[in-house]
């Protein structure tokens, strides 16, 4: 692929940010007059893709890249490089098509990916780019609401619409993140329903945010609304809100994404095309921790490996609940009737020796029974 015909570098005044101490010295970054970075070798991609609905152009990324480069090295390795920006179309399904033929490219297991938009609807690319692989795939969403509007052209607001009816057969799992009631339509209520899709309500997060790295531990795409934050932490955002989570809260979740063993692609977007300030601060941020959980994140053990429980049930569909725990990271599984485990918490343990089954067992139990 000749990637400079779709691919733009970034200007040099980036590099006035760069010093022996922090990130930007420790990256391979594609800068106006200097050659196209090597990249075969590296474990972390970002590449900027600022299309918009309405067909504006942004430079927000420039400002993301700016306060991210200032930080502290995640390792003193060159294992981050920066490909610039794609060249955009005034057509954003052809930027979508245009950003998922790069991303086939890119994505391979053990590598990730970050796309920093731009309109959510480029999540549409990290989709298609994934399904190229032939392998199911297990969605997540941070987000407060589901953005599955019924509509024909692809926008920010329907474009989970498009990935539901395109990829149901491909996904194994999807998770909404940091959802708020009161912006869930009564349809898209029925969406969760009736796919036996999953929520994590922002109330949840608030109590333990580590039922987020539960939702996330299998994840293969992430696609993040920073429209998701308070209005407080990011006011640059589309439809911003009082209530939301904090950029604290924002930035473990995305540690908890780099974790996931599987995760190849991850979707930054929701701020407006010339946001600046402390929406974009709030984005770099996230994204050192989300490569920094990527480049150190916990090994997956086997069975075997594990510490395992087995909980005796009266009147249920099952006679027992088996537990697996690593007891390295404290991180607990439940096994399902086929032999498959899923993440799960601490919490489900002792709810299951009170003789209740684990809501998110429930949810796994019904989608199989689906299947079948």
């Amino acid at each position: 692929m000749d990637w400079q015909s779709f691919l733009e570098p970034l200007p040099q005044e980036l590099t006035e940010v760069f010093s022996e101490n922090n990130l930007g010295s420790y990256s391979r970054v594609y800068i106006e007059g200097f050659d196209f970075p090597s990249w075969q070798d590296a474990r972390c991609i970002l590449l900027s893709c600022e299309a918009y609905d309405d067909a504006q152009e942004g430079n927000a990324t420039l400002t993301l890249r700016r306060y991210f480069y200032s930080l502290a090295p995640i390792t003193t390795q060159n294992t981050v490089v920066d490909l610039g920006n794609v060249q955009i179309t005034y057509d954003l399904s052809q930027t979508i098509a245009l950003l998922q033929m790069i991303l086939e490219s890119l994505l391979e297991p053990g590598r990730l990916v970050v796309v920093l938009g731009g309109s959510q609807a480029l999540t549409l690319a990290q989709m298609r780019a994934m399904q190229a692989q032939e392998m199911p795939i297990y969605y997540a969403s941070v987000d407060k609401q589901l953005d599955a509007l019924n509509a024909n052209k692809i926008c920010r607001r329907n474009f989970n619409h498009h990935i539901f009816s395109e990829f149901l057969d491909y996904l194994t799992h999807f998770v909404l993140i940091g959802a708020q009631q009161h912006w869930l339509t009564i349809a898209e209520e029925q969406v969760f329903h009736h796919f036996h899709f999953e929520r994590v309500h922002l109330a949840q997060l608030q109590k333990n945010i580590y039922s987020a790295e539960v939702a996330l531990r299998n994840a293969h795409v992430l696609s993040v609304d920073f429209g998701c934050l308070r209005k407080s932490d990011a006011s640059e955002v589309y439809e911003s809100s009082v209530v939301g989570l904090t950029t604290e809260a924002l930035c473990q979740i995305a540690r908890f994404a780099g974790w996931a063993p599987e995760i190849q692609s991850v979707g930054f977007y929701g701020w407006l095309p010339n946001a600046q300030g402390a929406t974009m601060e709030s984005a770099a941020l996230t994204l050192w921790y989300l490569l920094q959980g990527f480049l150190f994140k916990p090994a997956i053990k086997s069975k075997e490996e594990m510490r395992c429980y087995r909980v005796m049930l009266k009147d249920h569909p099952v006679e027992e609940l088996v537990f697996y725990e690593d007891v390295t990271y404290q991180r607990w599984w439940i096994e399902l009737p086929n032999g498959a485990i899923i993440p799960c918490t601490y919490e489900a343990f002792e709810q299951a020796k009170q003789n209740q089954i684990p809501e998110r067992w429930w949810l796994f139990y019904m989608k199989q029974k689906a299947i079948l």
